[in-house]
């Protein structure tokens, strides 16, 4: 609770910074005010797309971005051997059993802190690959819920409170995109609207609020 309430204080912040900062370039600021960053920064002709098109190839008719695959295969391999080594397991030991790993003298504090700044990081670094495939950069109020999809989609894969795994996360992430491109449609259809923000946030909540209430253990 108080590390999301820290992310929405840091993001408020953030707004701020990014209204009164000095930026000069015509393509990045306000073109009526002359001040601050746009909400929306375009990296068309930049960044856009530079992992997807990266030795991309066509299969049936459908492009493959091999580029972004063997990235985030590379991202999970590391992220793999990060976890068999000392550091790394002594992380999941604290995470999994603080008492535990205290009698076997790892500092608990230090672990989690070490935690969070590791899986921040990696969050930043898979902000700028969404960018990038998306071809544009949303600032202010637009980065506040990123991390509940990423959650969900842990949680879905069978990762719990104290336990996930990179498994966890590959497969949740293929199941969460997978219910989200059936249950979009339909909801559609039913409501006959464009409600798709909205029931994307009531999908990944609702997942969230499932996995933390369930029993440990549970399928």
């Amino acid at each position: 609770m108080i590390g999301t309430y820290v992310g929405f204080s840091i993001v408020s912040a953030m707004c701020m910074f990014w209204i009164l900062a000095p930026f000069k370039n015509p393509e990045m600021i306000w073109v009526i005010s002359g001040k601050g960053l746009r909400t929306t920064l375009p990296v068309s002709d930049s960044l856009a797309q530079v992992l997807d098109k990266l030795w991309e190839f066509s299969i049936f008719g459908m492009k493959v971005p091999t580029g972004l695959l063997l990235t985030f295969a590379l991202a999970y391999l590391l992220l793999g051997i990060f976890n068999r080594t000392k550091l790394g397991i002594s992380m999941r030991i604290a995470g999994a059993n603080p008492s535990f790993a205290m009698s076997c003298g790892i500092n608990v504090d230090k672990m989690r802190i070490l935690g969070t700044v590791l899986s921040t990081a990696l969050g930043a670094m898979g902000m700028v690959i969404y960018c990038q495939s998306l071809g544009l950069v949303q600032l202010y109020r637009a980065p506040l819920m990123m991390a509940f999809p990423a959650v969900a989609a842990v949680l879905i894969g069978g990762a719990s409170a104290r336990k996930a795994t990179v498994w966890h996360s590959v497969l949740g992430t293929v199941l969460f995109q997978t219910l989200l491109t059936i249950a979009l449609p339909v909801t559609r259809s039913v409501i006959e609207g464009d409600i798709s923000e909205v029931a994307k946030t009531i999908i990944s909540n609702g997942m969230i609020l499932y996995a933390l209430t369930r029993k440990e253990g549970d399928g």
